[in-house]
């Protein structure tokens, strides 16, 4: 079936059966899927936090490389890493999905079952929405979020001599994608979905003297750059005292 054939209304009902379980049992949204806005009512103690994300066949992900389902779900990570990086907690989010009227009508809605999913998963229920034809297709996704008034993790947080700190270990997605280039079998490595550090960012709004925060998205180097002008210090780094995995630098060598 394709997607003119399924419908724009069809589509959107089946988008609002899988989200609204997640929908309904938080606490900060009024209203979902279904009016022409959603409804979030977080306490009047807390900031709101609203970053998007966009994910477009050809440039970030091409089908029949990776699963449907698993664009759909790297795409509501990505933006869930911003508000992570904020110190927010996740209220909702908002699809924006466009497709070819030609696109497989299967395809699209794994991608719409993953993004769902990766939400319900992380306390980020989809709650709204719009659909539209277009040449590839795009996933646009917003997220919204809450933080402690005056807690916010910014950019420009950062003084001489604070630590530079990461969460997780640096590299091994990159390295993973390397293995799977090379794999001469044609069966698809195993490359793991990002972890959004919601846990983390909160966490750290709650200790004193914590400085910028900023979501790795570019790799180190680019990011940390953008802490250093926002926040007008400089930083030395010891590349050995980054966190990898045992056997990660013979694995690049190995791979050139």
């Amino acid at each position: 079936m394709q997607l003119r054939e399924l419908g724009e209304f069809a589509l959107i009902d089946q988008i609002a059966r899988e989200a609204r379980r997640d929908a309904s049992s938080s606490a900060a949204v009024r209203l979902g899927i279904g009016d022409d806005a959603a409804l979030l009512r977080p306490n009047a103690s807390e900031d709101i936090a609203i970053s998007v994300d966009a994910s477009v066949e050809g440039v970030h992900f091409a089908l029949g490389a990776t699963t449907p389902r698993r664009i759909g779900a790297h795409s509501l990570i990505a933006a869930l890493s911003d508000l992570a990086a904020m110190g927010a907690r996740p209220l909702g989010a908002l699809l924006s999905l466009a497709a070819p009227p030609d696109s497989v009508a299967r395809a699209i809605r794994e991608i719409l079952r993953g993004a769902v999913r990766a939400g319900g998963d992380h306390s980020c229920p989809v709650v709204g929405g719009n659909l539209t034809r277009a040449r590839e297709i795009s996933l646009h996704v917003t997220v919204v979020g809450a933080v402690r008034r005056g807690h916010a993790l910014v950019r420009s947080g950062a003084k001489p001599d604070q630590r530079v700190l990461v969460t997780g270990r640096l590299g091994e997605a990159a390295l993973a994608h390397a293995r799977r280039a090379q794999d001469s079998s044609g069966s698809r490595a195993r490359v793991p979905l990002p972890e959004p550090r919601n846990e983390a960012g909160r966490r750290l709004t709650k200790i004193s003297g914590v400085g910028a925060c900023i979501d790795l998205s570019v790799g180190l180097p680019a990011d940390l750059q953008n802490v250093h002008e926002a926040s007008t210090v400089g930083a030395e780094i010891d590349l050995a005292a980054l966190p990898r995995r045992r056997g990660f630098e013979r694995a690049c060598r190995a791979l050139g």
